[in-house]
């Protein structure tokens, strides 16, 4: 089995909390709890000064599920999902370009159409990536160390309106207690900007070779869930109360919407 699995806290785009598995995971295997503390006033970033480039302004379409292509080959399109890749730094030779505009999967198989066998194992997505591999498949999202010397790369891509996204960016080298695999944060190398259905990513992670990058958007009111959350009392209450409010709103302005 080759899969590879972790999970992680994130605030401001910095990792509070990890846990990675290698692929001697064991999806039958109860996993490990993590927590972090987390500050109640965050300070605000600098807002980004990135902006699309023309590239976004293509009209193109692809098959349906996962693709790849040779990154030096700059795009690469999964229904109506494009990933452009532009303004490399290092060499293009040993990475790959993958995207995908439909349904991701955690059980190791990413052909398009595979049933994992169970239902949360499969969830709606919307990916525009690099990785270091050679081939252009499926085995690119299991992680392989780097064999080019890739450390700058700007990926574009358009999602879909309520995609939620979030970058996520390892290179592959040594930062203190890490042996090999760096996680490159907002202000030390990666720069990220959306603006609606727009998506730009930057990174500068020398003099550490990329291992991977992604813009990852997920659709999670499409997601099927195997389960509904019950509505507490207190909640019952709470939207009560907003109803009461929202009638005396409307009295005290004679019935009319300001």
């Amino acid at each position: 089995n080759s899969i590879s699995t972790g999970s992680g806290i994130f605030s401001c785009g910095e990792v509070k909390a990890s846990y990675y598995k290698t692929p001697t995971w064991n999806p039958k295997k109860m996993g490990t709890i993590i927590y972090a503390d987390l500050d109640s006033d965050v300070s605000l970033q600098a807002p980004s000064t990135l902006e699309p480039s023309s590239l976004l302004t293509w009209d193109a379409t692809g098959n349906p599920g996962w693709q790849f292509a040779p990154l030096a080959e700059g795009y690469v399109c999964s229904d109506t999902i494009c990933c452009y890749a532009s303004n490399f730094v290092g060499n293009t030779y040993g990475y790959s370009i993958g995207v995908l505009g439909g349904i991701d999967s955690g059980c190791g198989n990413y052909e398009y159409g595979y049933d994992c066998g169970i239902a949360s194992y499969h969830w709606p997505a919307e990916v525009c990536g690099i990785f270091s591999c050679m081939d252009q498949t499926g085995t690119c999202l299991d992680y392989q160390t780097p064999t080019g010397n890739l450390t700058g790369v700007r990926l574009e891509t358009r999602v879909s309106t309520n995609s939620t996204v979030l970058p996520h960016v390892l290179a592959y080298g040594t930062s203190g207690s890490t042996s090999e695999q760096i996680l490159i944060e907002p202000g030390t190398g990666l720069n990220f900007f959306q603006n609606g259905k727009v998506v730009v990513l930057t990174i500068d992670s020398f003099p550490h070779p990329i291992s991977s990058a992604e813009i990852y958007g997920r659709l999670y009111e499409k997601d099927n869930l195997l389960y509904t959350c019950p509505v507490s009392s207190e909640t019952e209450k709470n939207e009560s109360d907003f109803s009461t409010d929202q009638s005396n709103v409307d009295i005290v302005n004679g019935g009319k919407e300001e």
